[in-house]
């Protein structure tokens, strides 16, 4: 292995680093999706009302039946911008 193939790895790896801190520090940046339950107690609803409204296509999903809603979705609804 040469010192530039060194270099190039030792760079990919300081990249990899950052962005597992990065994601270490935010553990919800680690979730791809959430169950109607998981937001049902974010939202502060029952986990039906979820489920009706995912039925509705009022909240977005991945999947019919099991339901997984985006955690960008979630995530919108953490910093109160879900209509926008």
């Amino acid at each position: 292995m040469s010192t530039a193939d060194v270099a190039i790895l030792e760079t990919r790896l300081e990249g990899l680093e950052r962005l597992l801190r990065q994601a270490l520090a935010r553990p919800a940046a680690l979730r791809a999706t959430y169950t109607p339950a998981e937001v049902a107690e974010m939202m502060g609803m029952s986990e039906r009302w979820v489920a009706d409204q995912c039925a509705a296509r009022l909240i977005p999903t991945v999947n019919k039946r099991p339901y997984l809603i985006p955690a960008a979705f979630v995530d919108k609804i953490r910093e109160g911008r879900a209509g926008k």
